[in-house]
């Protein structure tokens, strides 16, 4: 089921996507990098997997099992796949032949507004229904991708049962604005040690987007603080992270897409 070419999923947000509706024409040649980041998963680690998807965060998933299928078939996988009707089932005809093709694959498509003749889950993905659907969770690994919502919910329930939280790997599409935005127009001095610049920026503008706004390059990719490309050391100063997931244990790295200087900030870059 592997294919000799990348696919990708365009919805109407996010930056690419808002990109690929609004202007990308016949003949466009697009560079890519990566992959990055640590969604993704291992056959050497990973015997059994629980994923979450809700709507078109199956996108990732279904790569996921595609790459499954091809080189580790008999990994234990179960999938709860939230949509709304049962019209918004993306790659509806991949999951029917993988359900064929993997014989340890579960899949459990959860509809919150499904139509009468609909006989699958209905409402959400709740702690009864994945209580109801999976047994021990000492060993697993669980993947979670789609809204914001999704995710800090099917995280929370991770927790009420006792997951712990090197257990779980997300993949965002988006983030929102830090709650502490109300200090959105302080202003503080950002060093950008080896590039030998000093600029001004505020607290409402990432780090990446200070480095941006004044010409300085700094290797980025997915811009939501998932793949880790733009970690950077901090010599001085304090740094305040939108989100930390991809974020591997380091002294003094921080995350320039999704971080916000706190006071005067000297980088290593």
């Amino acid at each position: 089921m592997l294919t000799a070419y990348v696919e990708i999923a365009v919805k109407e947000q996010g930056i690419v996507s808002s990109f690929l509706n609004r202007h990308a024409q016949e003949g466009l040649t697009a560079e890519a990098h990566g992959p990055y980041g640590q969604f993704y998963f291992d056959e050497r680690q990973h015997r059994s997997i629980v994923l979450f998807a809700g709507g078109s965060g199956i996108t990732p998933i279904i790569s996921m099992l595609r790459y499954i299928q091809e080189s580790a078939p008999d990994t234990e996988i179960t999938l709860f796949y939230a949509v709304r009707t049962e019209h918004d089932v993306i790659f509806e005809e991949d999951l029917e032949k993988l359900k064929t093709r993997l014989p340890r694959f579960r899949c459990l498509v959860v509809a919150s507004r499904p139509g009468m003749q609909w006989r699958g889950s209905r409402g959400h993905v709740s702690r009864p229904l994945i209580e109801q659907h999976l047994g021990q969770f000492s060993h697993q690994k669980f993947f979670l991708c789609g809204p914001a919502s999704f995710m800090a919910t099917v995280k929370e329930i991770l927790t009420s049962l006792g997951v712990r939280g090197e257990q779980v790997l997300q993949e965002r599409f988006t983030i929102g604005a830090p709650a502490s935005m109300r200090d959105a127009a302080l202003t503080f001095t950002v060093d950008f040690a080896k590039s030998g610049r000093k600029c001004e920026g505020s607290f409402s503008e990432t780090l990446l987007m200070i480095a941006e706004n004044h010409g300085i390059n700094v290797p980025s990719s997915c811009r939501v603080g998932q793949c880790g490309a733009c970690a950077t050391r901090v010599l001085a100063g304090e740094v305040e992270m939108d989100v930390e997931e991809g974020l591997d244990s380091g002294l003094r790295y921080q995350l320039l897409c999704v971080g916000r200087a706190r006071s005067y900030v000297s980088l290593d870059t």
